[in-house]
């Protein structure tokens, strides 16, 4: 576990894995998010720039190009409220912002995965940045 003195930009910027999900979390704030201006805490499942270079140039100029989509993406990716994972076996559903449920599994080794339905899962890679508004876990695609 990490504690950053600042919110989750300032995790951003540090970390330097996150212009992506930066830009389209910002945008995503400005543009569709009734809950944004409630200052947190918030649960950012937050996928690495290498995630979204997996994802197929035109399908990825695709989602950009469609607002809806791209919210619905981008919500998947946040749950309201702070949301650790400590060490042990578990398994979690949450409601994202979105109003869409995803899946937490805790692993015996430690190892986490995070699923939006059966076709969509990623593996968190850091866990608990603790920021003053909220939780970034790090995975690695975009669910």
């Amino acid at each position: 576990m990490r504690l950053f003195k600042g919110d989750f930009q300032t995790v951003w910027a540090v970390d330097q894995l996150f212009s992506l999900i930066v830009e389209g979390l910002l945008f995503l704030i400005l543009q569709f998010s009734p809950w944004s201006f409630l200052g947190g805490p918030f649960t950012v499942f937050a996928p690495t720039d290498e995630a979204f270079d997996r994802i197929p140039r035109d399908t990825l100029d695709e989602i950009l190009q469609n607002k809806d989509l791209l919210s619905r993406i981008l919500r998947r990716h946040v749950i309201i409220g702070r949301t650790l994972h400590a060490r042990g076996i578990s398994w979690d559903v949450h409601e994202t912002s979105g109003s869409e449920m995803i899946a937490t599994q805790v692993f015996k080794n430690g190892v986490i995965k995070v699923a939006a339905n059966l076709d969509s899962s990623a593996f968190v890679q850091q866990t608990d940045l603790l920021a003053t508004n909220g939780v970034i876990h790090v995975i690695d695609a975009v669910i």
